[in-house]
């Protein structure tokens, strides 16, 4: 039953830095890559869905 605690807190521990990773990424790239970050990320390819 311990390793099962010891799995969920390192599981949790993973899953809180991976989105302050993509939080933090987010936040800092779009200042030094707006050209980058609205070609790539956040334009909608118009002939994707259609």
């Amino acid at each position: 039953m311990d390793w099962l605690l010891k799995f969920a807190v390192v599981w949790l521990s993973l899953d809180i830095l991976i989105v302050v990773i993509i939080v933090l990424a987010s936040i800092t790239i779009p200042p030094f890559f707006s050209g980058w970050w609205k070609r790539v990320i956040v334009d909608d390819d118009p002939e994707f869905g259609s």
